[in-house]
C-alpha cells in the first residue's frame, strides 16, 4: 500500500482521470488546499491524495497522465513506487467462509470473515472490510470479535466478522474477495528514550470460495410466491362479539427468518359481504440490525352490517 499526491497550482476541473493499472487499485483519500503569499504574490495549491493498493508484490509504476485545470491541462509525470509488501509476507491472512457449500435459491446462510495476524505485530485495523457481495443479498457485517489462540508457540489474533446472505438465482456463485487495511508494527524508529514503533499499513485480500445455489423444486404449489425460510402465521380477532356497526379488527401477523427482501406481502383473504372492510397497508418491522428477521402485520377492520354468527376463512401462507 502506497500513497501518491497530485499537486497543482491551479484549480482542478473535475476529478482527474487516473490511469488504469493491472492488479492495482487507486482510490481517492482526500483533498487539501494551501495558500501562500510571497512578495505580495499569492499562490494557491490543491493537493489530491490517492491510495495505491497492489495485489502483487514488487514496485508499482504509475504511468504519466494529465489533469484538467481552470488554467489549462497539466501533465503528471510517471512515478515508480518502492517495493510493495504483501500481507502474506507479514504472516497476515484473511479468509471468507460460507457456512454451507450448497444452498437453495432464497435460502439464508451464514458467512464468516476472519482476519488472522500475529498478536505481537498487530497495531490496529486500518479500515472497514471492503467487499463486493454481488450477486448475493447480504446483511451488514457484525462488529469485529477478537479471539486469541496459539499456533507453533506464537500468540495469534483472530478478528471475526459475521453476516448472512442469500442468492436470488441458481448456479455456482464464486464470491468476490474481501479487502481490508491492517496496521502492523514492523520495528522501532529512533534511539533510547525517543524510540517509537514503526507502523506499516498492509492491504489484506481474502480467498474466493464458491457456493452452489440450487433451484427450488418444481412444480411449485399453488399460492407459492417465492418465500424461503422458517415462518409463523398468527391470527386474532378483537372483539370476538360485536354489535352491528361496531368495528372488529382482524389481525394477521407473519414472522420468522427468511428472504424478506423478496416477500411482496401477506396472502389475500376472503370475508362475507355483510361486512364493510377497511384495509390499511401492512406494517413491516425488521428486527433491529437484521435484514432477514422480521414481522409483517396487517390489521383489517370489519364493520358488520347485519346480525349473525360468522366464521372467518383460514389464511394460508405457502413457503419453502
Amino acid at each position: 500500500l502506497h500513497r501518491i499526491m497530485v499537486t497543482v497550482e491551479e484549480t482542478p476541473d473535475g476529478d482527474p482521470a487516473l490511469p488504469s493499472i493491472p492488479n492495482v487499485t487507486l482510490s481517492f483519500a482526500g483533498r487539501a488546499e494551501q495558500t501562500s503569499i510571497i512578495n505580495f504574490s499569492m499562490t494557491r495549491t490543491v493537493i489530491l491524495n490517492y491510495r495505491v493498493r497492489a495485489r502483487a508484490a514488487g514496485s508499482v509504476t504509475i504511468p504519466a497522465f494529465t489533469v484538467k485545470t481552470n488554467e489549462g491541462t497539466l501533465r503528471v509525470a510517471a512515478f515508480t513506487t518502492g517495493a510493495v509488501r504483501q500481507a502474506a509476507e507479514a504472516n497476515i491472512h484473511a479468509r471468507l467462509m460460507p457456512g454451507v457449500t450448497s444452498a437453495w435459491v432464497g435460502e439464508v446462510f451464514p458467512l464468516t470473515y476472519t482476519l488472522e495476524v500475529a498478536r505481537r505485530n498487530f497495531n490496529q485495523l486500518g479500515g472497514l472490510v471492503e467487499w463486493d457481495s454481488t450477486p448475493l443479498i447480504v446483511e451488514d457485517w457484525s462488529k469485529p470479535e477478537p479471539a486469541e489462540f496459539t499456533a507453533s508457540g506464537e500468540a495469534r489474533l483472530n478478528i471475526i466478522y459475521k453476516t448472512r446472505a442469500f442468492a436470488k438465482a441458481p448456479g455456482t456463485v464464486t464470491l468476490q474477495p474481501t479487502n481490508q487495511l491492517v496496521n502492523v508494527t514492523t520495528g522501532t524508529i529512533g534511539f533510547g528514550l525517543f524510540q517509537q514503533p514503526r507502523v506499516e499499513q498492509l492491504s489484506v485480500t481474502s480467498n474466493q470460495p464458491a457456493v452452489n445455489i440450487r433451484p427450488l423444486p418444481l412444480p411449485a404449489p399453488a399460492g407459492f410466491a417465492g418465500a424461503v425460510g422458517k415462518f409463523r402465521l398468527n391470527a386474532k380477532v378483537v372483539p370476538a362479539t360485536a354489535a352491528v356497526g361496531e368495528p372488529v379488527t382482524w389481525t394477521i401477523e407473519l414472522s420468522g427468518t427468511g428472504n424478506w427482501p423478496d416477500l411482496a406481502g401477506l396472502p389475500a383473504r376472503e370475508v362475507s359481504r355483510d361486512f364493510q372492510v377497511i384495509q390499511p397497508e401492512a406494517k413491516r418491522t425488521p428486527a433491529e440490525g437484521k435484514l432477514f428477521d422480521g414481522t409483517l402485520a396487517e390489521d383489517v377492520v370489519l364493520v358488520p352490517t347485519k346480525p349473525g354468527t360468522y366464521t372467518l376463512a383460514p389464511v394460508e401462507f405457502v413457503y419453502f
